[in-house]
């Protein structure tokens, strides 16, 4: 989904809702400018919440790092990474999070993977304007409401988020 959909926020909340931790990883935990330290990266991350599956739920933001398309790689390290991501996943009992704004880049062998698939959309002018009226304690003005209009589609949570913590 877009930036700022609150794709990191679902997985929070799922976790909270199904009384787990969240065991948020992101590609600087697990990249290495070693030859392959980067695969035993991702072993690790896997072996850790393999131990503990039924008790977290396992994050990877911003999945496209090491998910893309194999068929694009320019150098073996790559394909390598996506292999031990896709070998991991398949044995992988828990459950198990992936977040990305680049979904049309994904690894085909990746996405037949994953049981659920969610796009993240912009805000429809109702949910914006709901939202305004929760940022900001009151509903849009018409001016603000026809801007909201103009933005519909493309405005996040997170613009709100950001306009009122500058207010």
């Amino acid at each position: 989904g877009l930036p700022g959909t609150g794709k990191t926020e679902f997985a929070r909340h799922l976790a909270e809702k199904l009384g787990r931790e969240l065991m948020a990883k992101t590609a600087s935990d697990l990249l290495s400018m070693w030859l392959g330290q980067t695969e035993q990266n991702i072993a690790d991350m896997f072996d850790a919440a393999s131990d503990r599956a039924d008790e977290v739920v396992l994050l990877l933001d911003e999945a496209d790092t090491f998910l893309m398309d194999r068929s694009q790689a320019k150098a073996s390290w790559e394909r390598s990474q996506t292999n031990e991501f896709l070998a991991r996943m398949e044995s992988f009992p828990g459950i198990f999070v992936c977040t990305t704004n680049l979904f049309d880049r994904l690894d085909p062998a990746v996405l037949r993977r994953f049981q659920f698939r969610l796009e993240f959309q912009g805000l429809l002018l109702p949910q914006a304007c709901r939202l305004f009226a929760s940022a900001f304690g009151r509903p849009p003005n018409v001016e603000e409401s026809s801007k909201l209009q103009q933005l519909a589609g493309r405005v996040v949570p997170a613009d709100f988020a950001n306009v009122a913590r500058q207010l």
